[in-house]
């Protein structure tokens, strides 16, 4: 049973600058999701720690990371709306179930390559 991190994995692109443009915001949010996915579907077979996991919410994504392996633990990564999983979902994952998304991610990858931007 997988535990929910507090607070949101710290990423440096959480909140719009004042003095940033819409467009150079949404750069720094694909940059950052390019990186996490770039990292999770790099890692070796059967390894979690550092896997990026989406779940569709309405017309975006609730993201998270995946931190630590025992006990099996995701923390939140605020991208895009910022849409989130209720705590219990997360608590009903498993090792085999992260290992299945990022299997998943990678074959989607492989066929169509890039996902869509993160809004």
């Amino acid at each position: 049973m997988a535990k929910l991190a507090p607070g949101c994995y710290t990423t440096g692109v959480e909140e719009k600058q004042d003095d940033e443009s819409w467009d150079a915001y949404i750069e720094r949010q694909d940059a950052l999701y390019d990186k996490l996915t770039e990292k999770s579907n790099s890692l070796p077979e059967g390894e979690v720690v550092g896997a990026f996991i989406r779940f569709q919410i309405a017309d975006g994504y609730a993201n998270y990371v995946v931190t630590k392996v025992k006990p099996l633990t995701l923390q939140y990564v605020r991208l895009g709306d910022g849409y989130q999983v209720a705590a219990a979902h997360i608590r009903g994952l498993r090792k085999s179930d992260i290992l299945e998304m990022v299997r998943r991610e990678k074959n989607l990858t492989s066929i169509f390559g890039r996902k869509p931007k993160t809004v």
